[in-house]
């Protein structure tokens, strides 16, 4: 179902995916959809940096994922972060820092679809501090972000 949804996604204009449910958050309390615009309407980070799935520097901007995951009550809660094709990740409450990663919903100032790793990429400043160079880190670096979820033990 998912992977439909990328689909889908990945097919429509850019200028239309800001009315679409890009990202579900669901936490104890209960549920939130968030469109391009309900992420642009949060402050927002950016920073330049290398990954290793791109080549040379990019510029990423969107919101912290510490202050999307706040909108539903999921602060200081294990997280699971699912991708469009079913490729989720954990992250234990203290791997959020309040600025870093972040959910980037543009690259180089440009809005990217599903075809370039979009709509939404949780990406640290990779090139800013050795501890974003780890294997652990690589991992979090979900694409094609669609869900947050509060982790059942």
């Amino acid at each position: 179902m998912r992977l439909i949804l990328a689909v889908l996604l990945a097919l429509l204009p850019l200028d239309a995916q800001a009315e679409q449910v890009l990202l579900r958050l669901t936490g104890p309390a209960g549920g939130l959809a968030l469109t391009r615009a309900d992420l642009d309407a949060l402050p927002q980070q950016d920073f330049d940096t290398t990954t290793i799935w791109t080549e040379g520097v990019h510029h990423f901007s969107g919101p912290a994922l510490a202050d999307v995951v706040a909108l539903v009550g999921l602060t200081g809660l294990p997280l699971r972060l699912s991708a469009a094709n079913d490729y989720a990740v954990d992250f234990a409450a203290a791997d959020i820092g309040p600025t870093a990663p972040i959910i980037a919903t543009r690259i180089d100032r440009a809005a990217f679809s599903a075809r370039q790793k979009g709509p939404l990429w949780v990406v640290y400043p990779f090139d800013a501090a050795d501890e974003y160079r780890t294997e652990a880190i690589y991992a979090r670096a979900i694409w094609q972000l669609v869900a947050i979820e509060a982790r059942t033990p």
